[in-house]
């Protein structure tokens, strides 16, 4: 996907590129043959400040390509640089007071009816606020899987300036409703001024 493309393309190819993220991860989240998401270069912002993008399977979701000219496939998240921002008003200045009209979550891994693994690479988590009384771990990313156990892999991906009340500032991830942790791989990536604002306990 890419901005520029069009959510009644196809999906299937660059040419035929959807446009908006939280369209993809619809169509991934209700097809079983759908396993990957590809986005080319740009900012992308969820929905709404209390609708992040919604992961319900296992799946890997790739950033970092050109998804333009004569080699749509390049993959060089340093120079196609692909953006997930929750800062609506991009007025971020990476204080925790600029941050209050952002989204409450970027991404968010729940509803998972089986398990496996789940990949997130190249791309950049930025702008992400959980301070909300139900809303209050994983700003960048929260990964919650009930009774499905997910091993999350993240690659060459970077968070930068996200934030969240009780824990994980940049991501939180747990299995299932008694908060025993997921399995977590972090390669090549960049965790830059993420924040939490207490360590109080789960209620």
């Amino acid at each position: 996907m890419r901005s520029g493309g069009d959510n009644d393309n196809s999906g299937k190819c660059w040419d035929e590129a959807l446009e908006t993220l939280d369209f993809a991860l619809g169509v991934l989240n209700s097809n079983p043959n759908v396993t990957e998401i590809r986005i080319a270069q740009g900012t992308y912002k969820p929905p709404s400040a209390s609708t992040p993008f919604v992961i319900s399977k296992a799946c890997a979701i790739r950033g970092g390509f050109a998804g333009t000219g004569s080699n749509p496939d390049h993959q060089v998240p340093d120079t196609y640089v692909t953006t997930l921002s929750g800062d609506f008003a991009n007025d971020d200045d990476g204080t925790i007071g600029s941050m209050g009209d952002n989204a409450h979550r970027i991404l968010e891994a729940s509803g998972f009816e089986a398990g496996g693994p789940l990949v997130i690479e190249g791309v950049t988590v930025t702008g992400g606020n959980a301070t909300l009384p139900n809303v209050r771990f994983g700003g960048g990313l929260f990964v919650h899987t009930q009774s499905a156990e997910v091993e999350v892999s993240l690659r060459q991906c970077r968070f930068i300036w996200n934030h969240a009340q009780s824990g994980g500032g940049a991501v939180a991830c747990w299995t299932n409703a008694i908060w025993v942790p997921s399995p977590l791989i972090v390669r090549d990536c960049q965790f830059v001024e993420n924040a939490l604002s207490s360590g109080a306990p789960c209620s």
